[in-house]
């Protein structure tokens, strides 16, 4: 025997067979108790929902009242953005060639530009709410 210590592993835990051994792994560690714990279930999938579920939902919509909305005519969209836009083009041509001739547009200077410019980005937008 060794120094220091009394016997085997098996001598001291006080186990003598080995069907023994197996049982004390089992009472360790059991498994199946582990698995079949509540905490350690992985959650279950959702089920379908079955036809009569499926029918009392369409019941429940087909009772609620549905919004009817308005229908919105934007038919005014194309005619405005098209208009809106061209003037934006005008001024800045009519800027670049007469600007120095027409009184207001001198007083302007280059404002002129950020009119033109803010009536061609005027026209986008408008051109955004055609369906």
């Amino acid at each position: 025997m060794r120094s220091g210590k009394s016997g085997s592993f098996v001598d001291r835990v006080g186990i003598r067979h080995p069907s023994a051994v197996r049982s004390l792994a089992w009472q360790v560690f059991d498994y199946a108790t582990y698995f079949n714990s509540k905490e350690n279930l992985v959650p279950e999938s959702r089920t379908r929902k079955s036809a009569e579920e499926k029918q009392k939902l369409k019941a429940q919509q087909a009772s609620k009242p549905k919004k009817i909305k308005a229908p919105a005519s934007r038919r005014w969209v194309p005619p405005a953005f098209i208009t809106v836009g061209l003037l934006g083009v005008a001024w800045l041509i009519t800027y670049y060639v007469a600007g120095t001739y027409i009184p207001f547009m001198d007083a302007l200077g280059n404002w002129n530009i950020l009119i033109g410019m803010g009536g061609m980005a005027a026209a986008f937008v408008i051109a955004t709410l055609w369906r």
